[in-house]
Formats: C-alpha cells, structure tokens, sequence
C-alpha cells in the first residue's frame, strides 16, 4: 500500500523523522514511478546523512529495479555524497547505472578519468562527462570539450553542452551558441538562448531579439535573454557620465534602434548611499545547541535557523571549547558548513584548517572562507598555498582561497606570489590575483602583466578588464587599445571608456 506523506510539510520542515519511511517507499518495487520522483525531491530536502548508506545500498544493488537505484542516484548526487573517494572503482567495476553516478559526481581531481571520456562523442557516458565538467573545469582544454560538444549528432548532449557553458561563459563558445539558435530540435535552441543571456555583446543582442518575436519556448526564452542584456546595457549608461558616457552611447549606435531606450531609462543616477542594519537576533546558548543539534530527528529547519542566528561574541570561553569539536565532528555537513562561521570568529584556526578537508566540498569551501576572517598566522598562510596550488580548486573557491591565503602571508611573500598566480591557467586564480596586486598598488608587478592585454582571452574578458582597471587605479598606459576597442563586448568597452575617469 502506498504511504501518502505530507510532502510539503516535510519539506518546510525539514523533517527527519520521516526519513526512513521515505526511504522505505522509494526502495518498495511498488512505487508509482510520480511518487517515487515526489519521495526522492523531499529526500534530498532533508539532506539527512543518515540516509546516505542506504541510498548507497540502493544504487549498488543490481538486483534493485532500475527505476529505484535512478531514484538512489538522484538523491545522493543532490547531497554531493561522501562516497567520492569510490567514484574510480564505481567507473571500473561498475554497470551502467553505477558508472553513470561516478562520472556524474566527478570533477577536477578525476580529470584523468572524465578527460578521455569526453574526448570520445561515441562514448556511452559521454554526455555525463561533458555535464561532470561543468564546475571546477575552466581551462582551456576543457572549455575545447564542452564547445566541441554543441555539435554531437545527439540532440541530448548538445542540450547539455548549452548549459554547461552557462557557468563559465567563454568567449569561444558565444558563436557556437548562436549557432545552436538555429538547432532543428528546440530544447537545444532554448537552451543555448538561455546561456546568452551572459553574453552581452550588439550581435547577441540583435539575435535574441529578431527571435523573441517568435511562438513557442525559443520565443519566449530570447525575449528573456533579451531583456537581461538590455538591462545590462543600461544599468551601465545610467552609471556613465561625462566621457564615458559618451564612449559607451557611441559604442551602443548599432544597436541602438534594438535597444529602444526612453530618457529616463538612461538617465545618470549617482549611486546611492546606504546603511546597513542587522536584525535584532534572539540569543543563542550553547547548550540550546548542543541539545537541538544531538538529536537525529525532528524539524531541522528550526534547528538550523539557531545556529545561523548564533551570535559568536554571546559563548563563554569554556562554551567555546565544548562547541568547537562538535561543530568540527558533527555527522551534518550543514551544521559543520554554518559551524565555520562562529569558528572563524573565534579565530579557530585549528577547527577551520581540520574542515579544509572535510568529504563534502561545500564545508571545505566554507571553512576557507572562514579562515580569511581569522588573525594572520604564516602557518595558516602555508597551508592554504597547498590548497591553491591544487589545480581542482577554481571559480569562487579560488578567489576565496587566494584573498585568505593573502590575509594570513605577510606582504613581502605574498606579492611575488600573487605576481606569479596572476599567469595562472584558472582564470579564477589569475584575475583575482591581478585584482589583489592592484588593491595593493603593486605596480611594478602589474607593469609586465600588461602584455597580456594584446593576448586572446584565457576564456573570458575579465582579465583584459581587470588589468584596464589596474591601468585607471594606478595610472599606468594601457596596451592594445586599438584592438580591443574593435571587440564586441559591453564589459570590454566600458572599462576602457573608464579609463580616463578618475577611481572613486
């Protein structure tokens, strides 16, 4: 018989002890297939790690129907599961089923495994590899793999591929996008519609809006896109004056029928100025955490809003010594995750350097964040180099490590470093580091930098704006004007419109 759950409830609620009734009607054969679906989207709600060895038993049970051992897959992935370390063994020995679950929850540091997989369009995981790559894969090499796959026979990975690209938005790619507007199958179009909305260039602009016109999704998607550009291209004016205004109305002419802007649409607008107030929180004891985080079961959502509402400065030094290994050894990644913030305000650095190797990436990234708000320690400083320098560590993980790796190193070692991390291959790392030498006038160590502004993109434009800023802040002459000033990209031509405009 099947269980009618409140569904709904148990999700606001987040639950728990209704997580192993849920799990015994997903694993009943006799499911329906719609509720099954229902089961596993309040599963992951939950996000209970209690559930995670018996959704593994699930997905590896080959005797399970497939249905259910999908569903185990779903959840477990929605968790980013603990179990990365068998992912290899999973792809080995596995079957289909299982070796689909590996290659999605791979990433940077198993690139050797899902590089080959995705070089291979008639590779039957293919279209996994190419989805794996979507964080954490911003090198070129990778961006050449999801591009290529734009173009496979198979409708489904190219739907892929136009969402993948999302994330990092590379420059090669903005053409084999517009391409896909004209896909034969119309998921691919709306997709690749979707991811352009990121590029705010005049011809991307002028496609997404001679396709809005048109019936259907892909309509109704380019208008979208459409609209998110426009609005980037007049936040932009309405943020202009004087020269800059005038360089940025000059480079929008082509386009400016399209864009059809009123006066007060692009009238200037100086930036407001505002003041930031925190609610007022109720207090938080330690005891009140260490009772309603011990227990397994019962609404986690209330539980979890008190430990966000903590107030690290309201715990004694001896309330401290009893939070910090439970907060570090807690079996919930969300606890251990909202944990670090009080650790980092605590100057823990001890409890934040033992999460940088936490299973689940998220409290990892947390943890490091957190680390950037402790007191500076050279030993801190070494470690988080080490983590750096792992080539799997990109996009905002990247750029969060580099700013704690820069509170904790003193300046005289963190300068040349940041000098060479700005010739990174993650544009992550590279653009940040650049950013950084700037706050820190560094500008014998951006002049050389500036050779970069005659070279092609790594995979966006945020380094050439990045170094035309340094240039503005910190007086130096920019290099290869001319042809960028030929580039069609808004984020481009504003930056050099800025550079006679003084830094505020």
């Amino acid at each position: 018989m099947t269980v009618v759950f409140p569904h709904e409830k148990i999700r606001d609620d987040e639950d728990r002890s209704y997580t192993f009734a849920l799990l015994a009607c997903l694993a009943d054969p006799e499911t329906p297939e719609d509720e099954r679906h229902e089961l596993a989207d309040t599963l992951h709600r939950l996000d209970d790690p209690r559930a995670e060895a018996r959704l593994i038993e699930l997905l590896q049970d080959r005797s399970a129907p497939p249905a259910v051992r999908e569903a185990a897959s779903s959840v477990l992935r929605w968790a980013g599961a603990e179990n990365r370390f068998h992912l290899a063994r999973m792809l080995r020995d596995g079957d289909l089923i299982l070796q689909r679950y590996a290659v999605l929850g791979m990433d940077h540091r198993h690139a050797d495994l899902i590089e080959p997989i995705a070089r291979d369009p008639d590779h039957p995981l293919h279209r996994e590899a190419i989805r794996a790559m979507i964080w954490a894969c911003e090198e070129p090499r990778f961006q050449a793999l999801k591009i290529a796959a734009l173009s496979h026979p198979n409708p489904i990975v190219r739907e892929t591929a136009a969402d993948v690209l999302l994330w990092d938005e590379p420059v090669a790619a903005e053409e084999p996008l517009l391409a896909a507007l004209d896909d034969v199958v119309e998921d691919v179009a709306v997709s690749a519609a979707n991811t352009l909305q990121y590029y705010p260039t005049r011809r991307t602009l002028a496609r997404l809006a001679e396709l809005s016109s048109r019936e259907g999704k892909l309509g109704e998607q380019a208008g979208y896109s459409f609209e998110q550009i426009r609005g980037q291209f007049r936040g932009d004016l309405q943020n202009a004056e004087g020269a800059e205004r005038e360089a940025l109305l000059a480079w929008m002419q082509p386009v400016w029928s399209i864009l059809a802007f009123t006066d007060d649409e692009i009238r200037y607008e100086p930036p407001e100025s505002f003041v930031r107030t925190n609610p007022v929180q109720d207090i938080v004891t330690a005891d009140q955490l260490l009772e309603s985080l011990g227990g397994p079961d019962g609404p986690w959502a209330e539980k979890k809003r008190r430990l966000q509402q903590a107030d690290p400065a309201a715990f004694s030094p001896a309330d401290i010594e009893r939070l910090v290994p439970f907060f570090v050894t807690h079996p919930d990644p969300d606890v251990r995750a909202d944990g670090a913030r009080l650790l980092g305000a605590w100057n823990r650095h001890d409890a934040l350097i033992a999460l940088l190797d936490d299973v689940r990436f998220y409290v990892s990234k947390t943890a490091m964040y957190y680390l950037g708000k402790t007191t500076p320690s050279p030993l801190v400083a070494a470690r988080v180099l080490r983590h750096l320098l792992d080539p799997g560590v990109t996009s905002t993980h990247a750029y969060e490590t580099l700013d704690t790796y820069v509170v904790h190193a003193p300046a005289e070692e963190a300068i040349p470093r940041l000098a060479e991390l700005a010739m990174d291959r993650r544009e992550a790392i590279r653009l940040d580091a650049i950013n950084t030498l700037t706050k820190l006038g560094a500008v014998r160590e951006i002049e050389p930098l500036l050779a970069l502004l005659e070279a092609p993109p790594l995979m966006t434009w945020s380094v050439h704006v990045a170094l035309l800023e340094a240039c503005r802040d910190l007086g130096l002459a920019p290099r290869g004007l001319d042809a960028l000033r030929a580039v069609d990209n808004l984020d481009l031509q504003r930056a050099i419109a800025r550079i006679g405009r003084p830094s505020s």
